[in-house]
């Protein structure tokens, strides 16, 4: 993975040199990927060698699942390599002294990480976040998810997820972009869902990320 000539930062970061670890292969299997200086700098290094994690197929899946395309009531996948498999890295976890001392996130506006919640009653915010998923060769992977979601007299409409993903093998980012909602309200809530998705590859973070720090440490 490349990183962006323009390292990413956190502002007003104090915590001092922390470690960037995730743990797609099992909690007791944590791999170091990088870390954060005194300064606030994060510093990316995704080693693509994974030999020495036993049995990591256990965790591993279809391109599809891995994705999100799990419960589509229409698909379309475009494919060149059926039997590749993936794991999404699901996180990365900060450490201090080999003890977890928070989580390190990633938005193009601040907030946009609460949008995973199962909490619907606020509006959601668009806008992008990056993900990070290891594959095991290589693979071009294009398709498009509809989702029909309907509540009567609140709200009917589809879901849609377009995928444009081009993998190597190794560590991979994917730019998640919320781009519509569907604002809804009945006589005693409001929310909103997702309405229009895109998932797409890209090989340098983008200066518009903006990176948070959820430290639960003292």
């Amino acid at each position: 993975i490349c990183i962006a000539q323009q390292k990413p930062k956190i502002e007003d970061y104090s915590k001092g040199e922390l470690e960037i670890k995730v743990s797609p292969f099992g909690f007791e299997n944590p791999i170091r990927v990088g870390k954060i200086t005194p300064d606030g700098s994060i510093h990316f290094n995704w080693n693509n060698d994974i030999s020495s994690i036993k049995d990591p197929e256990f965790f591993m899946s279809s391109i599809k699942n891995t994705v999100g395309m799990t419960f589509c009531n229409d698909k379309e996948i475009d494919q060149d390599n059926e039997d590749s498999k993936s794991v999404d890295a699901s996180g990365l976890f900060l450490y201090k002294d080999g003890q977890q001392v928070g989580v390190l996130m990633a938005g193009t506006e601040k907030g946009i990480e609460d949008n995973k919640g199962s909490n619907r009653s606020t509006s959601l915010i668009l806008g992008s976040t990056i993900s990070w998923i290891y594959v095991d060769s290589d693979v071009l992977f294009n398709g498009k998810c509809s989702v029909n979601f309907e509540q009567e007299n609140v709200y009917s409409f589809k879901e849609v997820t377009r995928y444009s993903l081009q993998f190597k093998k190794g560590w991979n980012m994917i730019l998640n972009t919320l781009v519509e909602k569907e604002d809804w309200k009945n006589e005693t809530a409001l929310g909103s869902l997702p309405k229009t998705m895109t998932k797409s590859s890209i090989t340098e973070i983008p200066n518009t990320m903006n990176w948070y720090l959820n430290y639960w440490a003292d």
